[in-house]
């Protein structure tokens, strides 16, 4: 499994321009409001089109645009079959449980076979038993698990979840990360992490790529993020609070004007 991202997408007073490739891995892409992780992601699902570059998931490309030219290669959402789970788990309101996690699997899939993948899946996430409830007759947790199920379910080919605990409270969202334990425990391939709380980062991403104006600013580990951050980005995002300007005096010497102190570095 991988993922090869390429793009550029250009707005008035923003330009997205990103540039990664991530395997078997959770990979987190961590940043403040604005700056371009939901589009990216967007861009790989197909809801949003680059204006150029290319996308390259487990093998297919799904999209391949030269400047100034016409796609040779875009996919549309459906042929991509990638599973994105949005902040507002975007369950189907007229369909039961068991329907919305049945809604994503292809539909040359046999009756029989599609209600042993429903079936599996509710059993994963606790859900035996809601098969016939309607997504507002659950709670808040009920209906993300269903949302995880879903994703699940449709066999994707990657995952993507765009800040899924946003919207909830410090207690529901820390009995909610079990939900996502059980979903990375049971997917083998790329997970897409958007979020810019770097403790939840920290847990549930294998690497982090730091996300500034549209441009990947740094990637590495999260011991490298909060031990050795190569970004000014980076080193806020750390928890850093006392960054200041410094000028380079040699190898292992740098003068910081406004302290008016020089220092001496490891590294």
């Amino acid at each position: 499994m991988s993922l090869e991202v390429d793009i550029e997408k250009k707005f008035k007073g923003f330009n997205l321009q990103a540039r990664f490739s991530a395997g078997n891995e959770t990979l987190g892409l961590l940043g403040a409001s604005g700056c371009g992780k939901s589009l990216t992601m967007r861009s790989i699902a197909g809801i949003e089109r680059p204006d150029s570059g290319k996308i390259v998931v487990n093998g297919t490309v799904f999209f391949d645009r030269a400047p100034g030219k016409k796609a040779r290669v875009d996919l549309s959402p459906q042929q991509r079959k990638t599973a994105l789970l949005f902040q507002n788990y975007m369950l189907f309101p007229n369909l039961t449980v068991a329907q919305n996690v049945a809604a994503g699997i292809a539909k040359d899939v046999s009756p029989a076979d599609r209600d042993a993948m429903v079936q599996a899946e509710l059993k994963r996430f606790g859900l035996s038993g809601f098969e016939k409830r309607y997504p507002v007759q659950l709670s808040g947790g009920q209906q993300q698990r269903v949302a995880l199920a879903r994703m699940l379910a449709a066999r994707p080919g990657i995952l993507m979840l765009d800040e899924p605990f946003s919207a909830l409270d410090a207690h529901l969202k820390s009995v909610l990360e079990q939900n996502l334990v059980s979903l990375f425990d049971a997917f083998r391939g790329t997970i897409l992490y958007v979020s810019h709380d770097i403790d939840e980062a920290l847990r549930f991403c294998d690497r982090i790529a730091v996300v500034e104006s549209g441009h990947i600013m740094e990637m590495g580990t999260g011991d490298d993020l909060v031990n050795r951050p190569q970004s000014q980005a980076g080193i806020k995002l750390s928890g850093c609070k006392n960054a200041t300007p410094a000028q380079r005096r040699g190898p292992h010497t740098v003068w910081l004007p406004k302290w008016g102190v020089q220092v001496e570095t490891a590294a």
